[in-house]
């Protein structure tokens, strides 16, 4: 039985695509809450490290805006296919969804979630065989 890796890794030299998984995504949530005045100059982050992420951002925009950053022919026009963000959703391991006591997923609820049949999660294979 042979088995066959179904993620590789990406180039830093492509652009990211829809569905690409990311680790290490870190993300700065403001807090608002330590503002004092409006007419403050300095808003504190709280850094927030999700060990994985997936990219959930249009393929067509990602090529476009990895165009316009990496062309190196001047055009005034490139800037509106510059994207100031991207749109990404958390990935969590099954190992450590299965193991939250709080989410109380019984053995029923977890053959849906394994099988892709669960509304709420979507479980990615870490490998597959060809046989």
């Amino acid at each position: 039985m042979s088995v066959d890796l179904i993620y590789r890794a990406s180039t830093r030299e492509s652009a990211l695509r829809q569905g690409e998984i990311l680790t290490g995504v870190v993300q700065y949530k403001p807090k608002i809450e330590n503002i004092t005045t409006p007419e403050s100059s300095s808003i504190p982050f709280q850094e927030i490290i999700h060990p994985y992420a997936i990219v959930v951002s249009q393929d067509c925009d990602l090529d476009g805006d990895y165009k316009a950053r990496n062309d190196t022919q001047s055009d005034k026009n490139k800037s509106h296919k510059l994207l100031n963000s991207i749109l990404l959703c958390e990935v969590d391991t099954a190992r450590s969804i299965k193991d939250d006591k709080s989410r109380e997923i019984n053995s029923a609820e977890w053959n849906y979630i394994k099988t892709n049949r669960h509304e709420r999660y979507h479980f990615f294979s870490s490998n597959y065989s060809r046989t």
